[in-house]
């Protein structure tokens, strides 16, 4: 997963694109899924915790720490 921060400032979207790679040694991107537009706000970083969750950096005045959990 990466932040989208240019999408973002291009046209005030923003969101984590998620991006599958095939299993070749040269990496190519076999896919790419945007998610969380709805945040409206800039994804500055993420990091996968100790805890295995992942969790998104938001860079704005009410900027936050997000923790994505499994639904269910």
């Amino acid at each position: 997963m990466v932040g989208s921060v240019i999408r973002g400032r291009a046209n005030g979207e923003s969101g984590v694109e998620r991006v599958v790679f095939n299993d070749d040694e040269r990496m190519w991107e076999t896919r790419r899924e945007t998610m969380f537009k709805e945040l409206k706000q800039r994804i500055r970083d993420i990091r996968q915790g100790p805890d295995g969750l992942i969790y998104l950096l938001t860079e704005e005045v009410d900027g936050a720490v997000l923790k994505l959990e499994p639904a269910g």
